[in-house]
């Protein structure tokens, strides 16, 4: 009898939590993979075929042949859907003509393969006034794929997301608690 009123009172914490909270305590701070590693220089050297084929023309002639530095991409283990063990964030920051412009990156975000092939696009690659930084990732959800929050920030916002799976497929939630721990 304890045992069932345990799991009653489980089950109405977790009805009655907000949606913003998911399971936050499995969420941890990424862990990030150095891009002069054996792991790193694979994914980099994945990326640069990635960009090439998800990228418009316009957007590849913008990045040309600009480098895909630390400072510029980001890369963090973790078990995501499809087989992708790494996330990476791209954030390569154009030069603009104007310099009353608002800056511009050539940003995106994707799930790759240990050899640096593409798993998923979770965030299309493209010129935006907005850069990517992961927060944490861990499986919030217990589908065995780990899900993750980011932070998307320009001159003018800054927002956070939460992405989970639905199969292979990533599905991007914006948080309105830009202060909390989700």
């Amino acid at each position: 009898m304890t045992h069932l009123l345990s799991l009653i009172a489980i089950a109405s914490q977790l009805t009655t939590a907000p949606a913003e909270d998911g399971n936050a305590a499995s969420m941890q701070k990424p862990t990030e993979i150095k891009h002069k590693s054996e792991d790193g220089q694979r994914v980099v050297e994945g990326l640069a075929g990635i960009l090439a084929e998800k990228l418009s023309p316009l957007d590849r002639r913008r990045l040309g042949k600009k480098v895909l530095s630390e400072s510029r991409v980001s890369i963090v283990q973790g078990t995501f859907a499809g087989g992708g063990t790494r996330l990476v964030a791209v954030n390569v920051n154009l030069r603009m003509k104007d310099p009353e412009a608002a800056q511009q990156y050539i940003s995106g975000i994707f799930t790759v393969a240990s050899d640096g092939s593409l798993a998923a696009v979770v965030v299309s690659p493209r010129m935006r006034p907005e850069k990517f930084s992961f927060e944490k990732v861990g499986d919030i959800d217990g589908d065995g794929s780990d899900d993750f929050t980011y932070a998307s920030e320009s001159a003018e916002a800054s927002t956070r997301h939460r992405v989970t799976w639905n199969g292979t497929e990533p599905k991007s939630t914006a948080l309105t608690n830009p202060g909390g721990d989700s």
